[in-house]
């Protein structure tokens, strides 16, 4: 048997208390009367006076030693083996739109990034713990930090990769600070490419579709600045034969 706060077992020394209590409980001096034969037959009654005496088992006696023992299982946690010490996972989501970028078979970056995001969920432990981050100008937490698995599952299918183009440096700076936080964490960086410079131990997961010939709108960026208003694009590419 082992338990998780062993200091909760102090709360048994109650017992002796509810036991001097119940044994030096208020005593009333018996007075005969007339008609005492009208309240049945007579009743042994003790004398008066904050003396001890042979402790009665009743209902309130009973009740008070359950509720102090229930209280004591609760404060102690006892259990048969030791617990596994609770994991808590970080996702960081990248959100640039190009996420939304579909293989010939129609499926987004997006949609086998959430999907993977799922599976892993789905195979933590109902203790473990999870947070999840989504990359932006400035980085968006899904939920509050740390919350169930269950939670997670749901907040997972709201995430959109629908933000314009963003440093994602900023974001991981984000999630290393959350990091911080928790004595046992894992990161790991959703992206459609290999996020390359992150903190040790840190894991990229990357869902993009390499392809032969590439090409397209990378980024569009909107300045307006001493130089005016104007879009600056990005188009792309590479290994054209």
């Amino acid at each position: 048997m082992i338990f998780g706060n062993a200091w909760g077992l102090l709360a048994l020394l109650g017992i002796p208390i509810i036991l001097v209590i119940h044994l030096f409980r208020q005593r009333f001096q018996a007075r005969q009367t007339s008609t005492l034969f009208l309240f049945g037959p007579e009743e042994f009654s003790s004398s008066s006076g904050r003396t001890p005496e042979r402790i009665r088992r009743s209902t309130s006696l009973i009740a008070e030693i359950i509720a102090l023992i229930a209280l004591t299982w609760f404060l102690s946690d006892p259990h048969l083996s030791d617990q596994q010490e609770a994991k808590h996972v970080i996702f960081l989501l990248d959100s640039h739109q190009r996420l939304q970028a579909s293989n010939p078979d129609l499926i987004s970056v997006e949609t086998r990034a959430r999907q993977a995001v799922e599976s892993t969920l789905q195979s933590l432990n109902s203790h473990d713990r999870v947070t999840l981050v989504s990359s932006g100008v400035q980085a968006q937490l899904r939920s509050a930090t740390g919350v169930p698995v269950k939670e997670a599952l749901q907040n997972i299918q709201t995430w959109k990769a629908d933000q314009a183009y963003h440093d994602l440096q900023s974001s991981i700076d984000t999630t290393a600070d959350l990091q911080h936080t928790s004595k046992r964490s894992d990161v790991i960086v959703i992206s459609d490419r290999h996020v390359s410079g992150l903190p040790e131990n840190w894991i990229s997961w990357s869902f993009g579709d390499a392809e032969t010939i590439n090409s397209g709108l990378c980024d569009a960026r909107w300045f307006d600045d001493e130089r005016g208003q104007r879009i600056n694009l990005r188009l792309i590419r590479k290994n054209d034969p």
